[in-house]
């Protein structure tokens, strides 16, 4: 397995959060900095991309249909209508214009909503700018919103940050400021943050390697339900690098990853059976594992760019932007 592929999951799910959206309800405690008294807003608004990923690049997939444009539109107006210097809905009503393709008016409500403070709508801008979505593409600039939304506690924006440092591909790349960010953005529970350092201690990027220290970073990711970390543990636990070398073990994390829709622990799972190791070797399970593997790389296994394209298939998950 290509370890340069692994070490770069949460920067690709990034990108995949832009491409796939997903809408998952926001909680009450999520507004609570903000809404005080103003009226909970309709269920259409709440179930915008979560705070951590910036607005959707393309709006063709399944995904993205779970939600009327309009109607998410119109619930958020309303939102703020009721409450109108609530940076939180401007923020809200910022995404629901983007899913409704009026980008320019989109990036009018994240000002306002970035000029009063809210770091989700700063950190939606830098994706705006890095990506061009809507105005021609800026690092530079995206970089300001970035390191803004960063400096008011967004794990997100810290973790993005500490992956453009570390992938050196757009910036110069930096380890050591790579894992500051990091270390950052895992302080307040970031999960992809606990597995990119993981990733930087196993294979010794800007640190002396220290599998022990990679473990450790990939249990705790793992514990937050991170995919890649699983699997990670589990070709640890397999070769016996940094923990006791322990089959089946390895097979408990592959599987628990696998279950979350990560390819590559359906190819070590896969290979488990097929060689027998930790116990007796059974070809069928191998053979249903490197199937589902295939179908998964079918729609992964090709350039991030035609994904933006809208030329892939939807619900590819690599796991873990």
């Amino acid at each position: 397995m290509n370890w340069r592929h692994q070490s770069r999951d949460s920067a690709q799910m990034r990108v995949l959060q832009l491409i796939a959206p997903v809408f998952l309800a926001i909680t009450a405690a999520g507004f609570s900095a903000y809404i005080g008294s103003a009226q909970t807003p309709d269920l259409k608004c709440t179930q915008l991309l979560p705070d951590g990923a910036p607005p959707a690049v393309g709006l063709t997939t399944p995904a993205s249909k779970t939600i009327e444009p309009s109607q998410a539109e119109a619930a958020c107006r309303s939102a703020l209508g009721a409450d109108p210097a609530n940076p939180t809905f401007m923020f809200l009503l910022g995404r629901a214009l983007y899913l409704g393709n009026k980008r320019l008016e989109a990036i009018k409500y994240y000002l306002d909503a970035a000029d009063r403070g809210h770091a989700g709508a700063m950190n939606d801008l830098g994706g705006v700018f890095e990506y061009g979505i809507g105005l021609p593409k800026n690092l530079a600039t995206a970089l300001v919103w970035y390191e803004r939304a960063a400096e008011l506690g967004h794990a997100a924006a810290m973790t993005h940050l500490g992956e453009l440092s570390e992938d050196g591909l757009d910036i110069p790349q930096d380890f050591a400021n790579a894992r500051h960010w990091y270390e950052q953005s895992a302080a307040l529970g970031n999960a992809d943050a606990m597995n990119n350092l993981g990733n930087l201690f196993r294979h010794g990027q800007g640190v002396v390697p220290d599998l022990p220290a990679a473990a450790n970073w990939y249990l705790k990711a793992a514990q937050l339900d991170h995919p890649s970390a699983m699997n990670s543990l589990g070709e640890l636990s397999e070769g016996g690098m940094g923990v006791p070398q322990n089959y089946l073990t390895a097979k408990s994390w592959y599987k628990k990853a696998a279950d979350l829709g990560n390819a590559d622990a359906m190819s070590n799972l896969g290979a488990l059976f097929e060689s027998g190791r930790g116990e007796p070797q059974d070809l069928e399970s191998a053979r249903e594992w490197h199937v589902k593997e295939a179908a998964l790389m079918i729609c992964c296994h090709r350039p991030i760019r035609m994904q933006f394209l809208g030329l892939t298939k939807s619900g590819c998950h690599r796991e873990s932007f």
